[in-house]
């Protein structure tokens, strides 16, 4: 599954550690049915029963750095869209 994350996921974030509305589960649901079960923690993502492993393109991006995103997001400035590829577990 790939998926593309967005300024408006940025901007809409409830924060980096909101496992169902940081900017990539919000990613992730706009791409799916609205009733879909998205979770994202650590290094993977569960999308109802099913696990996905994060690519490293995101996975190696700090905590702060998406923090600043959602910051530069949330003042009107673009961040840059990231295209994600979810690997089934």
């Amino acid at each position: 599954m790939t998926v593309k994350v967005k300024t408006q996921h940025f901007k809409d974030s409830a924060g980096y550690s909101s496992n169902e509305e940081c900017p990539l589960a919000l990613a992730i649901k706009s791409t799916v049915s609205p009733d879909t079960s998205v979770n994202v923690g650590g290094f993977t993502v569960r999308i109802n029963n099913k696990h996905y492993v994060l690519p490293e393109e995101w996975t190696n991006i700090s905590p702060l750095d998406i923090m600043s995103m959602i910051d530069d997001a949330k003042n009107g400035k673009e961040v840059k869209a990231m295209f994600l590829t979810l690997t089934e577990k």
